[in-house]
């Protein structure tokens, strides 16, 4: 077992909602359903030690429905639904991989510069024919934001997450919302990327009202319980990235974008640990092309 840790990165499914839902009020519309929905493949990755390659293909969906009680209180119900399809030319470490999370959080403003956040989340990640009942992690996220001027918004935060077959984990969360320009927005958070997401930095520029441009990096990483009939029974896999990519987003409408991405993924590495926590195999894997298509609805 591991120690107690302080990492910077953060589970795609686990604290998400937290850099998602607390962003000034008013960029998000009040009452309205949203709904995100992504694909992504990414190529064949070479693994380095153990030989053969892999890719992955992926789905993903996320939607919430923020109630905004009055002008300081704000609850995001957030759930969550990750699908990925692993394909190994050699040895096979795990094959399909389901993760869910839901989320509750909760967002007050104290006055016109500060606000704070917090809220509980669950998450089951599993390959299939895993046991669930051992797949299940919870957590929770506290932070605080303050608005500098109409520009730019800076926040904080932690969040402290239970593991699989590890002790819980202590994550930091910084958030940013900076409107550089009329035209250039440069923020740090939470954003999805080829049917995932995770913790990052984007910057955009806004062409017209219809189209904008943007470029990333952002940290993946997924841990989740191995089948029972697999190679390392009840064991935990786990896979971590680097995604840098860049993305054209359509605003169709008020309710509806379209997004196209493509990138590279870098750093990536393998684990797979047994049910005691013991590390069984770790490798590095090669660079590989990312594509992703994501849309983004609000009812």
């Amino acid at each position: 077992m591991k120690p107690y840790s302080i990492r910077s990165s953060a589970s795609a499914l686990v604290l998400g909602a937290a850099l998602v839902s607390v962003l000034p009020l008013a960029a998000q519309e009040d009452g309205a359903f949203h709904v995100s929905t992504g694909f992504g493949y990414r190529t064949d990755a070479d693994i380095d030690h153990d030989g053969g390659d892999f890719n992955e293909t992926r789905f993903g969906v996320t939607a919430n429905r923020p109630f905004n009680y009055d002008e300081r209180w704000r609850l995001d119900p957030i759930v969550a639904y990750r699908f990925s399809s692993y394909d190994f030319s050699g040895p096979e470490l795990w094959d399909e991989v389901h993760q869910f999370r839901a989320t509750l959080m909760l967002r007050h403003v104290i006055n016109e510069k500060w606000a704070v956040f917090g809220g509980p989340t669950v998450a089951l990640a599993m390959e299939s024919s895993a046991d669930a009942g051992e797949a299940l992690t919870f957590g929770g996220t506290l932070g605080v934001t303050y608005h500098v001027h109409e520009r730019l918004t800076i926040g904080g935060g932690l969040g402290v997450i239970t593991e699989l077959e590890d002790n819980p984990t202590f994550r930091p969360v910084v958030l940013l919302n900076w409107r550089i320009h009329d035209q250039w927005t440069l923020e740090s958070g939470y954003f999805e990327a080829a049917g995932s997401g995770g913790p990052g930095v984007e910057i955009r520029y806004q062409i017209n009202e219809h189209w904008n441009v943007g470029a990333g990096a952002q940290y993946q990483e997924n841990r989740f319980r191995l089948s029972e009939d697999g190679p390392v029974r009840d064991g935990v896999g786990e896979d971590s990235f680097v995604p840098v990519y860049g993305k054209v987003t359509w605003r169709i409408n008020k309710q509806a974008a379209l997004e196209l991405l493509g990138g590279v993924s870098l750093g990536g590495e393998l684990r797979v640990e047994n049910r005691k926590g013991h590390t069984v195999s770790k490798d590095d894997y090669d660079p590989a092309a990312l594509l992703g298509l994501r849309a983004l609805l609000s009812f």
